[in-house]
């Protein structure tokens, strides 16, 4: 049987490596406006180019901060204005 703790990694696992082209799928799809992972369960994130689509900007940027690990890593990425 597995616990929550191992469900989230199977989902967080990586599919692949740098040479493998599926590898930059993506490896999950999130409402980043009420992510569906348990508090402090990500190391490092990477969020490009799609914080712009969001509609609740400031409730995404809460999700993300609640589910980023201590210690851990966002890469956010979004685009210069100007």
């Amino acid at each position: 049987m597995m616990t929550t703790d191992d469900e989230t990694a199977a989902r967080l696992r990586p599919r692949g490596d740098d040479y493998d082209l599926r590898a930059h799928a993506g490896n999950l799809r999130l409402d980043l406006q009420a992510i569906d992972l348990p508090d402090d369960c990500v190391d490092v994130m990477l969020c490009a180019h799609v914080l712009e689509h969001v509609p609740g900007t400031d409730k995404a940027l809460a999700e993300l901060r609640r589910v980023i690990a201590p210690g851990g890593h966002l890469l956010l990425q979004v685009p210069r204005r100007g």
